[in-house]
């Protein structure tokens, strides 16, 4: 059953990773009187934005 179930309990469980990382800075920004959307937004991007970085450099060290 948990087998059939992994599908769905492997990008929830990374989803729940990724939203306890972020929350501190999310945090941060509403402590700064920026709005809780823009702040998910900006928080959302720039975590993009490093694992898109992170990759190009592993990519770039590999080739």
């Amino acid at each position: 059953m948990l087998f059939e179930l992994r599908s769905i309990l492997v990008p929830l469980a990374f989803a729940l990773m990724i939203a306890i990382l972020l929350n501190p800075f999310v945090n941060i920004l509403l402590k700064k009187k920026i709005n809780r959307i823009v702040a998910i937004s900006i928080s959302l991007l720039l975590a993009i934005l490093f694992v898109a970085g992170t990759l190009y450099f592993i990519s770039s060290q590999i080739v």
